[in-house]
């Protein structure tokens, strides 16, 4: 099965799993040197990632949104966001029940107009 370039968020969900594994946590903290982790990852040819990214055709609208991905991560490592990423990543993958006080928010917002959240 061919794995789907989906997102930076997966490669970065799997490196936070990673380390909430071998401290035991089931929250973490993003940081800069989290943030610039995933950026090597995509941008040194020396990382298996950066030759996947190299052979996939990518859509305009796809690209735009990797890029505002990117950015987002910047301000979640300058602000040293703490929450469990993993989950609320699974509230946009697999539609999974809203793990935090916004997302419930959200959610709520979204059913009352009859769209999909």
């Amino acid at each position: 099965m061919r794995r789907p370039i989906s997102s930076l968020a997966g490669m970065f969900s799997r490196r936070i799993s990673e380390k909430n594994s071998e401290r035991g946590s089931d929250t973490a903290v993003i940081t800069s040197i989290t943030y610039s982790g995933v950026i090597s990852a995509i941008s040194d040819p020396r990382s298996d990632f950066y030759t996947l990214m190299r052979r996939e055709n990518v859509p305009a609208n796809e690209l735009m949104g990797r890029r505002m991905e990117i950015g987002v991560l910047a301000v979640l490592g300058q602000l040293r966001a703490k929450r469990n990423w993993h989950r609320i990543a699974r509230e946009w993958w697999f539609g999974d029940e809203p793990q935090t006080e916004l997302g419930k928010q959200e959610h709520d917002f979204w059913a009352r107009r009859g769209t999909p959240s």
